[in-house]
């Protein structure tokens, strides 16, 4: 394994008890929680439903102060009835009272969690390597990516959690923020969703990244945060052998999902 951290991976699982449990001190019963695994779409979503409650366009740096990383919470309200919302990439926990819980083939996650890390300079092996460490939770303390979303599948039925596919985010993302305002029970004009939408493509989000001063560091012409986007990625990337690989590992949950096997 090629992962390179500032903290060793087995001190970092070892340390990260402790961590989570201050990011998640000062909760408030009535916070809503946009989680997800890294590279499964949050960061889009996130931008489309802040830029629904502010009166401007907003980039990466005012993204992060109305709708912040748990641990990063403040008394900052996003919503019109004093609710915060708040990312996360967690496994589930008990906290997350209300929940939009967004999920993707993790094939496509493997190859876009893969990009990042070789543009954040974490990792130098190929990606059969990477796909290996994320099979087996060995990515930044987190889960494998088939566990994280059983966890939160598991109490999908006993708690409130709201289920989006990144994929259909993709073939009608109106549609998409429409069922999730409805799940936070706020009203929003048609024309205002249609606005966060258009405000927030691909090239939209490029162009706010390129221009982004303190939330994601030096700007990489070759290797954007914001990638393709693209749905089946792993079809033209994946062989045959290392698809058989991802499905021994995390076909029960590709399966629970939806996605092709």
């Amino acid at each position: 394994m090629n992962i390179r951290q500032s903290i060793p991976l087995g001190i970092k699982k070892i340390l990260r008890p402790i961590i989570v449990y201050r990011r998640h001190r000062g909760l408030l019963e009535n916070d809503i929680f946009l989680a997800s695994y890294p590279k499964s779409g949050n960061t889009w979503l996130k931008f489309m439903i802040s830029t629904l409650f502010v009166d401007k366009d907003i980039g990466f740096d005012e993204a992060e102060e109305l709708l912040p990383f748990v641990g990063n919470h403040t008394e900052k309200r996003l919503l019109p009835d004093g609710r915060r919302v708040i990312k996360t990439h967690e496994p589930y926990r008990t906290e997350y009272k209300k929940a939009i819980y967004i999920v993707r083939d993790g094939r496509d996650v493997a190859i876009s969690y893969f990009h990042h890390h070789k543009r954040e300079g974490t990792f130098a092996g190929n990606l059969e390597e990477f796909v290996d460490a994320f099979l087996k939770g060995n990515v930044d303390g987190l889960p494998a990516w088939h566990k994280h979303v059983m966890g939160w599948l598991d109490h999908h039925e006993d708690s409130d959690i709201l289920v989006v596919k990144y994929e259909d985010c993709l073939m009608s993302p109106t549609a998409v923020i429409k069922k999730i305002l409805n799940f936070m029970e706020i009203s929003v004009e048609h024309e205002k969703i249609e606005h966060a939408v258009a405000a927030n493509t691909k090239d939209k989000m490029r162009e706010k990244e390129k221009i982004s001063k303190t939330a994601l560091g030096v700007y990489d012409e070759k290797n954007h945060f914001v990638r393709k986007g693209k749905n089946g990625e792993w079809k033209e990337v994946f062989d045959d052998r290392l698809n058989e690989i991802f499905i021994q590992e995390a076909g029960e949950a590709l399966r629970l999902l939806g996605y092709e096997v």
